[in-house]
């Protein structure tokens, strides 16, 4: 995603999202929920990488927001860091960033 390949559906799809709105006037957010076992989570490269993600396309005013990876139980059997966010997380990220209301708040109604 950094380094601007595009060879799957999802890299392509975000490589012409519109970042600034040029499109419809709408900057428009993509989270990142990362997922891998500990020793891809934890190699100097894909760390490097992360880091970039969040400098060039993050921030307040960046078009790319990463949900943390977590440590748990994962998919290899190791329990570590690299776990994708909780559904809850992602749910709520996504609630926020369409300006819905939490669900507390569509519960009571």
């Amino acid at each position: 995603m950094v380094h601007g390949i595009s060879d799957s559906l999802l890299s392509s799809t975000i490589l012409a999202w519109d970042t600034n709105g040029n499109v419809d006037g709408k900057k428009k957010k993509i989270l990142v929920a990362t997922a891998m076992n500990t020793a891809m989570f934890q190699n100097p490269i894909t760390q490097r990488n992360l880091k970039l993600l969040n400098e060039l396309m993050g921030g307040a005013d960046g078009w790319v927001e990463e949900l943390q990876a977590i440590s748990k139980g994962l998919a290899c059997g190791d329990v570590g860091q690299g776990g994708m966010a909780t559904w809850e997380t992602i749910v709520a990220a996504i609630e926020d960033k369409l300006g819905l209301a939490a669900k507390e708040s569509r519960d009571d109604e």
